[in-house]
């Protein structure tokens, strides 16, 4: 079976009794906007999916494996307008206000369960709002249930080219309050980082595309207070 739309084409087929879905997706928009309602967001609002009081144990059982995922031309933006965020330099990136484009998206083994989804991005290119474009991205990811797991990461701009292991966790509500309690880890192998790279995620630091520094070792904490080790 084929579904061809718009804005992309979706080929769904059997393979040992199990459905493979092949997706390719072309000039789509994305918007997550964390609201201050009863529904918390956009999309929850859309199906009319009100929060339960208390948390439902659910198994993490696999709904569906997209095979293959590209994507082309997409944009993503993230709202928050509970406790947006004010004050930061334009380089910096503003996680309640944020905007990605130009998504180039190859991945594999894209699964949706209960709680989590995980993926295997072998190429992912995009601009951000702040004027940062990354030219490759590769990582093995799972996020879900307020954690976002991400390893083997290789990121490249054409002069930060960095390689890590990054983690960040905090209860779902915490999230509205990015800078000061969504907690942090990285574990970074031997890369070099631009001081520009940097400036993104570290709003006092004033971006310098001619500085680069070599950092090897652990980074944890919040934004505010984010500390590091060998």
């Amino acid at each position: 079976m084929h579904c061809i739309g718009q804005h992309g084409l979706l080929l769904v087929g059997k393979y040992d009794g199990r459905a493979h879905i092949i997706v390719k997706l072309r000039d789509a928009q994305f918007n997550l906007v964390i609201e201050d309602n009863e529904y918390s967001n956009n999309l929850s609002r859309m199906f009319k999916l009100v929060p339960p009081e208390e948390p439902v144990p659910m198994p993490d059982k696999d709904i569906f494996t997209i095979r293959s995922l590209t994507a082309d031309n997409l944009t993503y933006t993230m709202r928050n307008y509970i406790a947006p965020i004010t004050g930061l330099p334009e380089s910096a990136i503003n996680w309640s206000n944020m905007g990605v484009d130009r998504i180039k998206l190859r991945a594999h083994n894209f699964r949706i369960s209960h709680r989590h989804f995980y993926a295997t991005v072998e190429h992912m290119s995009f601009h951000e709002r702040t004027g940062w474009d990354v030219k490759e991205l590769t990582a093995d990811v799972a996020v879900g249930e307020g954690l976002a797991d991400i390893r083997n990461i290789h990121l490249y701009d054409g002069r930060t080219d960095a390689y890590l292991d990054y983690s960040m966790t905090a209860p779902v509500t915490d999230y509205a309050d990015y800078v000061n309690k969504v907690v942090m880890k990285a574990d970074i192998r031997s890369s070099r980082w631009s001081l520009d790279a940097l400036a993104h995620f570290i709003p006092p630091l004033n971006p310098d595309s001619t500085t680069f520094v070599h950092l090897k070792g652990k980074m944890h904490g919040p934004v505010a207070d984010l500390c590091g080790d060998n």
